[in-house]
């Protein structure tokens, strides 16, 4: 994928209470990751390709996860939009339980 010379960064806080946008609709989008950020958790945050009004169902195209496991495994910590798929509608998140940080970068 060609990225742009220019990205948009932010950490946002995601909860099982309500789903939350992490990007706007954008038109120019080109791509974007999210990743979890550092610290132990448990909780499974839901990607969605839809608004955070549609619902607060905890469901969606990608899952980031992490287990803190004695032997400190991780599993799916980030996700990328794949480049033959662009898409520029909003897109919002939704844990299992509780609240993680993830840190979500636009292209």
């Amino acid at each position: 994928m060609r990225w742009n010379d220019t990205a948009s960064t932010a950490t946002v806080n995601v909860s099982a209470l309500s789903a939350v946008t992490i990007f706007a609709a954008n038109p120019d989008r080109i791509g974007f990751s999210v990743s979890l950020t550092g610290g132990t958790s448990t909780t499974d945050c839901h990607i969605r390709y839809y608004p955070a009004a549609t619902d607060d169902i905890p469901q969606g195209a990608a899952m980031l996860s992490r287990t803190s496991s004695a032997n400190k495994s991780l599993f799916n910590q980030d996700f990328q939009m794949t480049p033959n798929a662009i898409y520029t509608g909003e897109i919002s998140a939704i844990t299992e339980a509780g609240v993680i940080a993830i840190v979500a970068t636009e292209y």
